[in-house]
């Protein structure tokens, strides 16, 4: 429906929060619409039917907002997302599969909210000293 609709440049954020269970797109079809639309937010909030490896977003430059929390289906390495750097939120809180070292987010210097709570394997310090 997006693609049908939409121009690239004009929609900015896309909120799919609180999506039905039923709805099971995977995480790659959403960074896809994402790339195509040229999106600065993703929300798929208790999205609980999206899944897929995080490395799906990394070529989402543009983005300033992803937000996954309680998409439990995602998971894949932290590093994914390192050169997504004009993100100001990132919030993966209960995507349980998500792992890797903080350090490899370090240099997200825009971030504002970081929210990792519940992420099964994420370890590691953001500062050093």
């Amino acid at each position: 429906m997006v693609r049908t609709h939409c121009k690239r440049g004009t929609l900015k954020r896309l909120n799919m929060s609180e999506s039905s269970e039923e709805m099971r797109v995977p995480l790659d079809e959403w960074a896809g619409v994402a790339g195509e639309m040229a999106l600065e937010g993703l929300n798929l909030l208790l999205c609980k039917g999206v899944s897929g490896d995080l490395a799906s977003v990394a070529g989402l430059t543009h983005l300033t907002e992803l937000n996954l929390r309680a998409c439990e289906g995602v998971s894949g390495d932290l590093a994914s997302v390192a050169g997504l750097t004009h993100l100001t939120v990132l919030e993966l809180y209960g995507c349980k599969g998500v792992s890797g070292d903080l350090s490899s987010v370090a240099g997200l210097w825009h971030l504002t909210e970081l929210k990792l709570f519940n992420c099964g394997g994420v370890c590691g310090c953001l500062v050093s000293g």
